[in-house]
C-alpha cells in the first residue's frame, strides 16, 4: 500500500474510535545483527458480544475488523499475528464463531491464546474446536515461542453446583473468582512446559504468550516460573487481560501487557490518531537492557514520547 493510500485508509477508519490508538500492537524482536530482526502483530481482548441472534455489539465488531485491516496493511508485513485471548465476552458458540470469522480475514498466520471469557461457559470446547489445543509451542527465526492456557482456576470452584454453565461464566466475567480461586497453571501444564523446555537450548530466546499475567496468579507461581525459566538467558512474557500496555520485571523475566483492541480500553486517549503501540524486545546485550512500549506515528514513522 502506498504512503498516500495508507494515509487515506487511516483517515477513512479514524472515525471508528476518535482519539484512540490503532487497535493492535506491533512487537519487534531485536537481535545483535539487524538483519535478524523480525516483528509480529498482537491483538488482545476483543470481547465480541452477542446481543441476540445475528446481532452483536457493533463497536467491538468494528474494532476487531479494523485491527485486522491494519495488520493486513502494515509495511513491512509482520511475520505472524498473535491473538492474546478474550475473543468473546461470554464464550458462547455464536460469539466465538463470529470472532473467528473476523480473524480469518488476517493474511499473516494466526496464533491464538485462550482467555477466561472464551473458556468458562463450556470449559473451552468451542474455542478448541476453532483454534486447537490451548498449550503449544513453535519456533520462528531462532526464537522459541510458548503459548499457555493461563486462566485455569481451582477445580472445586469450577465444578461446584452452578445453576447453569452461563452462571459460572457470569461469575468469572464479574471477577467473583478472584479472591477464592485465582488463575493458575494446572499441574498438567507445568509438566508439559517442563518437557517442552527440556528440548530448548539455554541460549535460545524465549517468548511466552499467555492471557492472564503469570506474575499475578496464585501465590507461589512466581517462584516456580522463575525457577523453571532461570536457565534461559533471554525471556519475555506477553499477556492480555489487563487491557493496557505496561512492562514489569520478574527476576530476569520481562513481562509485557498488551493493550486491548476494544476502544473503551485505549492505550492513551490523549494521543490523537493514528498511533500504533510498539514494543521493542531486546534479545542481545548489544542493545538496550530493557524493553519498552512506545507509540509509533503511522504517518511519519516517528516515536511519540
Amino acid at each position: 500500500m502506498s504512503h498516500q493510500s495508507r494515509r487515506q485508509f487511516i483517515r477513512n477508519t479514524s472515525a471508528l474510535v476518535l482519539g484512540s490508538t490503532l487497535p493492535l500492537s506491533l512487537v519487534e524482536l531485536v537481535f545483535a545483527q539487524n538483519q535478524q530482526n523480525f516483528s509480529f502483530a498482537c491483538i488482545a481482548d476483543a470481547h465480541i458480544q452477542q446481543i441476540k441472534g445475528r446481532y452483536f455489539v457493533e463497536a467491538w465488531d468494528e474494532q476487531l475488523k479494523r485491527a485486522g485491516a491494519e495488520v493486513n496493511a502494515l509495511q513491512p508485513k509482520p511475520d505472524f499475528v498473535v491473538f492474546a485471548g478474550d475473543l468473546a465476552q461470554f464464550g458462547t458458540p455464536a460469539e466465538l464463531l463470529h470472532g473467528a470469522e473476523m480473524l480469518a480475514a488476517l493474511r499473516p498466520p494466526l496464533h491464538a491464546v485462550i482467555g477466561e471469557h472464551d473458556y468458562y461457559l463450556d470449559l473451552g470446547q468451542q474455542w478448541q474446536a476453532l483454534f486447537g489445543a490451548p498449550d503449544y509451542s513453535f519456533d520462528h527465526k531462532g526464537v522459541h515461542f510458548i503459548v499457555l492456557n493461563s486462566i485455569q482456576t481451582d477445580t472445586a470452584w469450577v465444578q461446584q453446583a452452578w445453576e447453569s454453565p452461563a452462571h459460572r461464566m457470569w461469575a468469572m466475567a464479574s471477577g467473583e473468582h478472584q479472591r477464592s480461586a485465582p488463575f493458575r497453571l494446572a499441574e498438567a501444564q507445568w509438566q508439559w512446559l517442563r518437557h517442552d523446555l527440556s528440548t530448548v537450548h539455554a541460549l535460545t530466546p524465549l517468548v511466552v504468550i499467555a492471557h492472564a499475567p503469570l506474575q499475578l496468579t496464585v501465590a507461589g507461581q512466581n517462584t516456580r516460573i522463575q525457577q523453571l525459566l532461570s536457565g534461559f538467558a533471554h525471556v519475555n512474557v506477553l499477556y492480555g487481560h489487563e487491557h493496557h500496555a505496561q512492562v514489569q520485571q520478574l527476576g530476569h523475566i520481562h513481562m509485557h501487557a498488551l493493550p486491548a483492541v476494544t476502544g473503551r480500553f485505549a492505550v492513551n486517549p490523549s494521543h490523537a490518531m493514528p498511533h500504533l503501540s510498539k514494543l521493542t524486545v531486546a534479545l542481545s546485550d548489544h542493545r538496550a537492557l530493557h524493553s519498552n512500549w512506545q507509540l509509533l506515528n503511522m504517518f511519519n514513522g516517528k516515536v511519540v514520547t
